[in-house]
């Protein structure tokens, strides 16, 4: 067995699962980023609040001590307040003390010795200083006497900022990669069952059309694998119908062609001219069922294809391809003395004409087939209710009962008459009402005997418009 044939990838062809990891990435790592600018901005506004909060304490706790120090001495000490600047953040704190009349009473190390605020006003606020921007907070003591002005650097702030940052861009560094891997694992085990199919489906032998397994595909996955399962179980049919039509067809091409050989061999045995030329007869009766045999099954081949017709659709005036049916079969039906009447009025359809053609073309000449000498075909067209109906009666041999559920199939014949036929009159019938929407029903014929083929057609397409209707319009050929 050989093994199968991979078809070659298209160029326009894309892999779900890269697809899908890189949205789900993107998605992730935008979400991700989102955040991240979200909880850093929030942090650094907190961080900002507790470094003003803490500089207001420093502040006060200064400013409270330089204060119980002036009034002591009349001075303000350095070391106290050194010693005190020291357990905060002495290392980045400058400030300075002031009198109430402009006179700088102390000053730490490294605080310049201008104000940081020049019109004593109290609360935060921003300077120029040394190594750039410095946050700065002022305030007097209760009694308006003392004011202290302390400074910090920003850069100090944007140190502690920064290492943050950098701490939030480490574990970006560490997890995205971790995060690409889960993502790339979760995606290959949610399509696994998807390729599983595939591959099952690709492993099978031409001739294996089994329905394909959908168990374990995701639910948005499994109506696609419900109508490849629908397309195989037709394909099944298909198949099966074509097996079944070329053995049917085989075993009926067997009879004519063996009638056939039989009279050429009786031609080449005759014994005088007479006998000859009835063996000759003969053999051309059979050509001539054959041919027609062969003819119907074309006919139903062709009309097997679903949807063959549908590009060849058109207003038909039925009750004209009726009369020109009946003027086609007039000289047959006057070699057998049957009256072939055409009766009934306007009658339009939306449909193949060519196929109606041969719907009617098989009804009349199944009626004249079936006809004795002396009898009678009618064939009538007239609207009931919202529907039209086409009626082909007959006051032949008619069709039993219990027949009538089997006359349809293919290459089934009533055993009540040996006229001439193929069995394949009444399919090709049916089939053409089939893809025209239309149903056949089998009654009594003309006065209780023989048999009435009624073609049930529906209503037509209410949206065409009075003129087509009038004049039919050819869109298909």
């Amino acid at each position: 067995m050989s093994a199968p044939v991979s078809s070659p990838r298209l160029p326009c062809a894309w892999s779900l699962k890269r697809r899908l990891l890189a949205l789900l990435l993107a998605a992730t790592v935008g979400m991700w980023l989102t955040s991240a600018a979200i909880i850093y901005y929030d942090a650094e506004k907190a961080s900002q609040d507790l470094f003003d909060q803490s500089l207001a304490e420093t502040a006060h706790l200064l400013l409270s001590l330089a204060g119980h120090e002036y009034h002591k001495t009349g001075s303000v000490s350095a070391n106290p307040l050194v010693d005190s600047a020291n357990g905060q953040h002495a290392a980045y704190l400058f400030f300075q003390i002031w009198h109430r009349d402009g006179r700088l009473l102390y000053t730490a190390k490294g605080s310049p010795y201008a104000p940081f605020v020049e019109d004593n006003s109290s609360g935060y606020g921003w300077m120029d200083g040394a190594g750039g921007r410095w946050r700065t907070y002022a305030t007097w003591n209760a009694a308006k006497e003392l004011q202290i002005q302390v400074g910090e650097p920003a850069s100090h702030r944007g140190a502690i900022s920064g290492d943050f940052a950098n701490r939030i861009a480490l574990f970006a560094l560490v997890s995205l990669p971790l995060m690409l891997l889960l993502l790339w694992l979760l995606i290959h085990r949610a399509i696994a069952p998807i390729q599983a199919s595939a591959q099952a489906v690709a492993a099978r032998v031409p001739g294996d059309l089994r329905d394909v397994d959908p168990a374990g595909a995701p639910i948005e996955v499994q109506p696609l694998f419900e109508e490849l399962n629908h397309l195989l179980a037709r394909v099944r049919s298909t198949l099966e119908h074509e097996r079944r039509f070329t053995a049917d067809a085989a075993h009926e091409l067997r009879t004519p062609l063996a009638a056939v050989r039989a009279h050429v061999q009786v031609i080449g045995r005759a014994r005088d001219a007479s006998e000859r030329r009835e063996a000759v007869t003969d053999a051309l009766a059979g050509v001539a069922r054959s041919g027609h045999l062969v003819d119907q099954l074309l006919i139903l081949a062709r009309l097997d294809q679903d949807g063959a017709q549908e590009q060849d659709r058109e207003d038909v005036d039925l009750n004209g391809l009726a009369r020109e049916q009946c003027a086609e079969y007039a000289d047959a039906a006057r070699a057998k003395n049957i009256e072939l009447a055409g009766m009934g009025g306007a009658g339009m359809v939306f449909g193949d004409p060519v196929a109606l053609s041969i719907l009617l073309r098989n009804l009349i000449d199944n009626a004249i087939r079936y006809t004795p000498a002396g009898g009678r075909v009618e064939v009538t067209i007239h609207p009931v209710k919202d529907v039209l109906e086409l009626c082909v009666s007959d006051n032949g041999v008619g069709v039993a009962p219990e027949q009538r559920a089997r006359i349809f199939d293919r290459f089934f014949r009533g055993a009540v008459s040996e006229a001439p036929g193929s069995g394949l009159g009444l399919s090709i019938v049916r089939r053409i009402a089939e893809q025209h929407g239309a149903r056949v029903d089998v009654d009594d014929g003309i006065n209780g005997r023989g048999t009435s083929f009624r073609v049930i057609f529906p209503p037509r397409d209410r949206s065409l418009s009075a003129a087509s209707m009038s004049h039919p319009r050819r869109v298909g050929s």
